[in-house]
């Protein structure tokens, strides 16, 4: 297995059968994951290099044997070939120089997959987990107890030592690409090798010597600065040397353990501090740093952590030269840029945090760098779950709390860095954001500037103690004004830009003063745009951000809230009224409306704002139908369109539209107005967003992702509301409209493009390539979703032509070289970075093979044995996922009847060929072992994944059984114990309603398509089934579950004569199911026959539950099932002593339902009247046929 699919069984991508496959698949990699270099020997100067593993080996220093291996390996795994093609590629000189690169690139992704594994089998056993038991055990196989600590700070070396070898190819642009691409990953496994360190020192202990060996190999890099092959690098390898910088700096002063050595930690037990010889090699390490931005952090934890040792304050004289050095160096402004760094800031968030505890502890943080850099960095760290908790354990008077309470203080003198680090703690958690609103209940007093108080309205008392000689106003302008009176003593407190600001004592909650600055603003707009500050704007935007995260955190908030919010909405009012109003102000109160109309309560008068305000788009004239809607409908794009086209398209930012996005993803999940508000907007994205974005400019990736991600949850959102016109909408206008184009583009941008960014990312799994995997994702899930709500709305019978989706999807390709969009699809195999992609693709091909027209047989062309090679593969491979073996099972059964061509290739193909060590078994052994294996391995499991494997293979079963695909029935016969392993659920006690189904339809497919002649094995396990009790027991158990059956109300009759859904209707179809068996099992040529007292018994059961039906089931469907199957029952029953005793039940049953005999489904009242029929036709006792037949008469 390759290491790529081992990361993504541990990585919990994948859904397996059970946790022993995990455990043996761990075990096999054992010796790999202790070397973490892999299970390769270094080559050898004698090894030949002429043959082409010969070359392979010199390329990545690798003996014959292990070139061979990972050539096999990436054969079975990444090769989009066959074994035919890839000799072709191997004796092609020109074509094999590709393939090298193909390997080298394989191998050294292959190393990091590994690495990745490994962190998170570790982090699986920091965070306890139901797999943390296998997660140790087989950690203490691989390390034992001093884990892999050693060998990842040797791999740093290592990797600081490698050099580019010498040129292999004989073309200069492959040399060149192969250069780039060594330098590329190789700083990309310096910083995974980094990080997974990072995690390994929270497991195993270290001492002083492991920090000395990482800080000389940070030293010799330059932290980054001074890699070896910096002069291979390209424009994205500059932003990884940064990124290693910045990881070293953070592991180094985690490893200092200064929040613990402030706590509770002795400095005798401290690893660093315990060992003097290694603290003075250290610190002659130290001695010349200062020169670079990365030493500064560094140098002030050290004289940090030496103060809190023996020397206690006496270290920050003896050390003052290490924090001037950092102070030179800007050290709060680099750690300011080091937390907005994405990709790493799960590592270097939460050791920023107790760096900046540990200092303020100390002394002032502001000594070594800006206020602003201060409160930049809270604004990031604190946003975190975990830290938030952390701080608001730690209290407000100690660390980081101490620097909230000044920036408290300040407020409203100072307003924005307050909002903005309560935004950040509200957002945390919702724990967070309860203690915040407590602060900002209990608000100490407000500040303002000294020097915008008249002299004589204060007098100064002793120090810096100020007193009221009058009332102070504070937005004195404004009717609601707040009054300090007379005698209010206030305390200067701090310089803002060279002003003193004061804060007067008083008890105001912080809420009040959001609505006096909200007012101050809308009391500007009311008296012209050029009265308009931008200062309060920003406040004001920064407190409608506030209190947008209040709410997402805690709902329930709304009811103190309302008043501030109808102000602001207010405002909003206002500004969207005013021409070329500031977009993000404008986007912040469009996601503030967004989230208020989840509230009952303000959900009406938010309608109402909106459809006066002009803001958002509106069909003009009265339209009914949604089709008219999307085709024909003219629409006023109002401000949000006027906004898009006029000032976002030009600038290339797109915040406003960004927000809109997530304001009709919100109103439909709200269900909302959909007439008024929703219906215009999701035609307007349809016709003028989604279809148009990639013309567009976007000046940031991020945002144009943001678009794409957000209008795809619009659709999903759209097709799972309960509006049956929104949902025609949306699958009318992307199935029949010019949005399919991109959503087929999205769809055809391929496995390899995506694998390759996704492999490009400067982080794993975050960057652009992950957001480009997410996207196709989702679009495959998207397209599946809308031609399933297409069939349940049955728009085909109203729409009668092909779908603008369909044709393209059945289209020829534009160039010989574009392959066809299902072989397109069929790729998507073989990703496994994504679980759910594979899947969706698989569904996607059921989809297209039911069309008869498609041969995709054809459509994969010359690719069609890689496909099929693949296919099997996951579906034999026990750890591939449950999901998508399910998925090509249900592929292979639509398969049978709809492509025969491509199902004969995957029975019979490849047998009888000579096995290559590249290749895969024989398909025929490969489909019908896999499917014997899921018989076997699922026999007896009772979880829902076991449940849905098992079922899909019974089915496959029954489709070639009705196929007469005799050589696949043969062969599946012939196996040891087939008939035991499928029969299984038909002696569970608590079976699955699915899984009866499909065996007994085997049962009856194989009994007539044997005429009647079984196996002895078959013979053997229909005796014990058709045993008196055991057939009873079997139909009590059917009629369970009918009894317990409530369909929707709008599932047809015809439910029991259609294909069985997937979500209801199966307990109908289990009655049918038993009822076809009977009629098989009794035909005269049958060998074995239900006795005579076990079919009275069955008929007595039946009646019984057909009478508690009629009292307490109101589905006519239900009804209508049950007596079909009496029917049968009776008429194969030759007892006249079972029927004359089921006369009174009939006579009674009649009585019942006489009165409302007429109103009954067609198909019932027949049964119904055959079942009395025949029983008194067979009985002596006519009383009850009188009364129930002058009833019948009269209606």
């Amino acid at each position: 297995m390759s290491n790529k699919l081992l990361w993504s069984i541990i990585s919990n991508k994948v859904v397996l059968s059970s946790d022993a496959v995990l455990k043996d698949e761990l075990d096999a990699h054992i010796e790999e994951f202790k070397q973490l270099l892999g299970k390769n020997k270094p080559r050898n100067k004698e090894e030949s290099g002429e043959k082409q593993i010969g070359k392979i080996g010199i390329l990545l220093n690798l003996s014959n044997s292990d070139a061979e291996d990972l050539l096999f390996h990436y054969m079975t795994s990444s090769f989009r070939g066959t074994a035919l093609s890839a000799e072709e590629i191997i004796k092609d000189e020109r074509k094999f120089n590709n393939l090298l690169l193909e390997l080298f690139q394989f191998h050294k992704s292959e190393r990091q997959y590994l690495l990745q594994t490994l962190k998170c089998i570790i982090d699986g056993v920091l965070h306890k987990s139901n797999r943390t038991c296998i997660f140790e055990e087989f950690l203490d196989k691989c390390y034992g107890r001093e884990g892999p600590k050693e060998l990842l700070l040797k791999l740093l070396t290592q990797l600081l030592e490698e050099v580019v070898s010498q040129p292999v190819f004989d073309s200069q642009a492959l040399n060149q690409e192969y250069e780039r691409l060594f330098a590329w990953y190789n700083l990309r496994e310096f910083i995974e090798t980094l990080s997974l360190l990072n995690i390994t020192l929270k497991k195993y202990t270290w001492n002083g010597k492991d920090f000395l060996q990482l800080l000389q190999v940070s030293q010799k890099n330059g932290f980054g600065g001074r890699m070896p092959l910096r002069f291979l690098f390209d424009g994205r390898c500059e932003g990884l040397t940064e990124t290693i910088g910045q990881l070293e700096t953070c592991i180094l002063i985690q490893m200092m353990c200064l929040k613990p050595l402030l706590d509770t930690m002795s400095s005798l037990d401290h690893p660093i501090l315990e060992d003097g010889s290694t603290v003075r090699e250290i610190e002659v390490v130290l001695s010349g740093m200062g020169m670079q931005k990365e030493h500064g952090p560094l140098l002030v934890s050290w004289m940090i952590m030496q103060s809190l040792g023996p020397l206690g304050d006496e270290a920050l004289v003896k050390y003052q030269s290490l924090g001037q050095k950092a102070v030179e160096q800007r050290v709060l402004g680099y750690i300011a840029t080091m937390t907005k760094s994405v990709d790493i800031k799960e590592i270097i968030h939460p050791i920023i945090y107790e760096f900046l505890t540990t200092l303020s502890s100390k002394f002032e943080p502001t000594a070594l760098g800006t206020s602003e850099d201060l409160n930049a960095i809270m604004e990031e760290v604190l946003t975190s779950r975990s830290i938030a908790e952390d701080f608001w354990s730690d209290g407000l008077d100690v660390g980081l709390g101490q620097v909230l309470t000044e920036v408290t203080l300040m407020y409203p003198a100072v307003s924005i860095p307050f909002l903005k680090v309560m935004d950040s703690l509200a957002g945390a958690s919702a724990s967070s954001c309860q203690k915040s609103a407590d602060l900002l209940n209990d608000f100490p007093g407000l500040a303002s500037y000294l020097d915008e108080i008249a002299p004589s309205h204060i007098t100064k008392l002793d120090g810096d103690t100020y007193t009221l000689n009058v009332n102070k106003e504070f937005y004195g302008h404004l009717r609601d004004h707040l009054i300090l009176p007379a005698g209010t003593e206030g305390q200067l407190i701090t310089k803002h830009f060279g002003r003193e600001i004061i804060q007067w004592s008083c008890a105001v909650p912080a809420w009040r003063i959001f609505k006096l600055q909200t007012q101050d603003l809308l009391y500007q707009v009311q008296h012209g745009m050029s009265s308009v500050q931008s200062e309060t704007v920003n406040i004001v935007k920064s407190i409608v951000k506030l209190i947008l995260t209040v709410l997402q955190h805690s709902p329930e908030s709304y009811q103190s809230l309302e008043t501030l919010s109808e102000l602001l909405l207010d405002v909003f009012d206002c500004f969207s009224l005013i021409p070329n109003a500031p977009n993000d102000l404008l986007s912040v109160f469009l996601q503030l409306v967004g989230q208020l109309l989840l509230q009952d309560k303000a959900r009406e008068g938010i309608l109402h704002r909106l459809k006066q305000n002009g803001l958002l788009p509106h069909f003009l004239g009265l339209v009914d139908n949604p089709l008219e809607m999307v085709m024909h409908t003219e629409l006023n794009s109002a401000l949000v369109g006027s906004i898009l086209a006029g000032q976002e398209c030009v600038t290339g930012l797109y915040p406003f539209t960004v927000a809109f996005l997530e304001f009709i993803n919100s109103c439909i999940k709200a269900e909302t107005s959909n007439t008024d508000i929703v219906y215009p907007c999701i035609v307007f994205i349809l016709r003028e967003i989604f279809p148009t974005h990639p013309k567009w400019r976007f000046d940031d990736l991020h945002e144009r992702n943001k678009v794409i991600d957000l209008c795809l949850d619009v659709f999903s959102s759209a097709l799972e509301s309960k509006d049956v016109t929104l949902q025609t909408l949306t699958v009318s206008s992307l199935l029949y409209g010019p949005a399919a184009f991109i959503l087929l583009e999205l769809i055809a941008i391929g496995d390899k493009v995506i694998q390759s960014a996704f492999e490009s990312d400067t982080s794993f799994g975050n960057g652009p390539g992950s957001k480009l995997m997410s996207h196709v994702g989702k679009g495959l899930a998207l397209l599946n979703r809308l031609f399933q709500v297409r069939t349940e709305l049955h728009l085909e019978n109203e729409i009668k032509d092909m779908t603008l989706a369909e044709r393209l999807l059945r289209a020829q390709p534009s160039g010989h070289s574009q392959p066809h969009l299902a072989l397109t699809v069929a790729h998507y195999l073989f990703n496994r970075q994504a679980a759910t992609i594979p899947i969706c693709a698989v569904q996607l091909l059921t989809f297209m093979a039911l069309d008869s027209g498609l041969s995709l047989l054809a459509c994969f062309g010359s690719d069609d044995e890689a496909i099929v090679d693949i296919l099997l593969r996951r579906i034999s491979y026990g750890t591939d996922d449950i999901r998508l073996k399910e998925a090509i099972l249900k592929f292979m059964t639509v398969c049978v009847d709809h492509q025969p061509g491509l199902l004969q290739v995957l029975i019979d193909a490849n047998e009888g060929q000579k096995k290559k060590r590249i290749s895969t078994p024989s398909a025929k052994s490969a489909v019908l072992k896999a499917l014997s294996s899921h018989f076997k391995e699922f026999k007896g499991m009772k979880n829902e994944t076991a449940v849905r494997i098992f079922k899909a293979s019974t089915d496959f079963c029954c489709a070639l059984w009705a196929s007469g695909c005799i050589p696949a029935i043969s062969a599946l016969k012939s196996a040891a114990g087939f008939w035991d392993d499928i029969l299984e659920p038909l002696n569970a006690e608590k079976p699955d309603c699915g899984c009866l189904t499909s065996c007994l339809q085997l049962l009856s497919l194989d009994l007539f398509a044997s005429r009647w002649q079984p196996e002895s094995e078959l013979q053997n396990r229909l005796k014990g089934l058709l045993a008196e009790k055991s057939i009873v027991r079997l139909l009590q158990v059917i009629l369970q579950f009918v009894e317990g059956f409530q369909p929707s109300q709008d599932l047809s009759m015809t439910l029991i004569e259609s294909s069985r859904p997937v979500t209801e209707g199966q307990e109908l179809y289990l009655l049918n199911a038993f009822r076809d068996f009977f009629i098989i099992i009794m035909n005269d040529r049958s060998p074995i026959k239900i006795q005579d007292s076990a079919v009275a018994s069955l008929i007595e059961k039946a009646m019984e539950s057909l009478c508690k039906i009629m009292k307490d089931n109101k589905f006519e469907i239900v009804k209508s099932a049950l007596t079909n199957l009496l029917v049968v029952l009776i008429s194969n029953c030759k007892r006249e002593e079972t029927l004359s005793v089921s006369a009174a039940t009939v006579s009674e049953l009649l009585s019942t339902l006489c009165p409302i005999f007429m109103g009954y489904e067609p198909r019932l009242q027949i049964n119904v009247l055959a079942i009395a029929l025949q029983v008194f036709s067979a009985s002596s006792d006519f009383s009850g046929i009188a009364p129930a037949t002058r009833r019948l008469e009269v209606q």
